[in-house]
């Protein structure tokens, strides 16, 4: 059944494409549905108790995640200067809120701020594939 389509792939291929498909990682469904679920939050409406779901992509927790994250750098900074106090007390409970919240999320999905940072800061070699300028020199020796 070579070049038709099959639901059951790996019974009827050759052992040589299966090899090669083993090499890939394979693809648990229960793992899709999973990884699918880390898309949507669940949450429950408190008038109406009524359940609620929004979907999203990781790239858009990851923005979030990413803010929450500058907007708890930026704020303990501030906090650091205020005066001590009821708004210095309440704005260091928030932003130990805002952090159990980041962190909830970077389990989720994942993503790891920090050694994200990291990988954005280590300088990129240069790449030496002008092929203009040798272009240009060839044809000046014809």
């Amino acid at each position: 059944m070579e070049g038709q389509l099959s639901l059951f792939q790996e019974k009827y291929n050759s052992p040589a494409k299966t090899k090669k498909k083993k090499e890939k990682k394979s693809i648990d469904p229960s793992q899709t549905f999973d990884e699918r679920m880390k898309r949507f939050w669940h949450y429950m409406e408190h008038k109406g108790m009524n359940e609620q779901w929004i979907e999203t992509c990781i790239g858009e927790l990851r923005i979030i995640i990413d803010a929450l994250a500058d907007y708890y750098d930026i704020a303990g900074r501030s906090a650091e200067t205020m005066e001590t106090g009821y708004a210095r007390a309440v704005l260091e409970e928030r932003l130990e809120r805002i952090k159990r919240i980041q962190t909830k999320l970077e389990e989720s999905t994942g993503y790891n701020r920090d050694r994200q940072l990291e990988i954005c800061k280590k300088p990129k070699r240069a790449r030496n594939d002008d092929i203009g300028e040798d272009a240009l020199v060839i044809a000046l020796h014809r």
